[in-house]
């Protein structure tokens, strides 16, 4: 029902520690006001790490290749203009 997927994916491939805490938004978990903080947008996936919050899967991910490196790293900013755009990609 939503892209966290990608996410946890991402994480699991760069070997991380996290805590992934699931939220329902059909039991409104993501319009609590706690969440709301996290994300204004309301919707999944967000991420805290440390003091720094981003949602937007595509947005995560990117933060993610580029602070921890590894394979899975965009080796510049052409590279990085390529990354696939979630409203135009085929699967």
């Amino acid at each position: 029902m939503s892209r966290a997927f990608r996410v946890l994916w991402m994480a699991r491939e760069l070997g991380l520690q996290y805590e992934n805490i699931p939220l329902d938004p059909r039991a409104g978990d993501t319009r609590k006001p706690g969440y709301l903080k996290i994300n204004p947008n309301g919707h999944v996936p967000a991420i805290v790490d440390s003091d720094y919050v981003l949602w937007e899967s595509l947005a995560i991910n990117l933060y993610l290749a580029k602070k921890h490196g590894g394979p899975l790293a965009l080796a510049n900013l052409a590279e990085e203009g390529k990354a696939p755009d979630y409203r135009t990609s085929r699967f």
